[in-house]
């Protein structure tokens, strides 16, 4: 498929919450965006179970705080690994430069 396909705009329609949402994207992102909409709707349904929640509102924040919280979370990751691999890479300089002396 060539590039000016995956680029070409696609009109497709999402459940959400008992809700369709028309929604307007590229071809390229379409698998995406139903992946994530079965992802929201499996998230909805398990916090309904667990929580008797009904009121659907309620439900899709408890949802946008879950998946905002995970992406904090890995916003924050690379960060810490960077850190230690800084860490490591000066106590590994250290060593190298006691061992020339």
């Amino acid at each position: 498929m060539e590039e000016k396909d995956l680029n070409r705009p696609l009109r497709i329609k999402l459940t959400v919450a008992n809700r369709q949402y028309p929604i307007h994207t590229k071809m390229q992102e379409e698998a995406s965006l139903r992946a994530a909409a079965k992802r929201i709707e499996s998230m909805v349904r398990e916090l309904e179970s667990a929580y008797s929640v009904q009121d659907q509102q309620d439900l899709l924040a408890m949802v946008a705080l879950r998946l905002a919280t995970r992406l904090e979370i890995l916003n924050s990751e690379p960060q810490i690994n960077e850190n230690k691999a800084v860490v490591q890479i000066n106590r590994l300089a250290e060593k190298i430069s006691s061992a020339m002396m």
